[in-house]
């Protein structure tokens, strides 16, 4: 009897590791994964600019520049990041950097430098490490 209550025990455990394993796959299905950045004093052209971001991190919708920012919202599991599409003014582009006018950033907020695949507004993502 014993016998039959360790096997089960065991049975048990092994198929939560296993559900635990693929529940975490499934929830990373459509995650994209993102480098981020705080946008920095830089200088350029021998002008020190309060608000730089890397050039990668800069799109542009007709003349419309715009970045990613990783913004946090409640979402179905808790706390979730999202990427949010923020206009921004372009004063002056640097060898790998982008000057921004003032206001549009704070010196706070992560701004999407790389993503492992396409961005669109609100698409759910992952810091992870450059």
């Amino acid at each position: 009897m014993k016998r039959k209550a360790a096997c089960a025990l065991y049975a048990f455990l092994v198929s939560m590791i296993c559900f635990g394993i693929l529940a975490r796959a499934v929830a990373d299905t459509g995650v994209v994964l993102v480098a981020t950045e705080k946008p920095s004093a830089q200088i350029i052209d021998d002008k020190t600019y309060r608000s730089c971001v890397p050039l990668e991190a800069l799109h542009f919708e007709g003349n419309q520049a715009y970045v990613y920012v990783a913004s946090e919202q409640q979402g179905f599991s808790g706390t979730e990041l999202v990427a949010r599409k923020t206009g921004v003014t372009v004063l002056r582009t640097g060898p790998d950097c982008a000057a921004l006018a003032d206001g549009a950033l704070s010196s706070q907020q992560d701004v999407v430098a790389r993503a492992d695949r396409l961005l669109a507004e609100g698409s759910k993502v992952r810091a992870v490490d450059a």
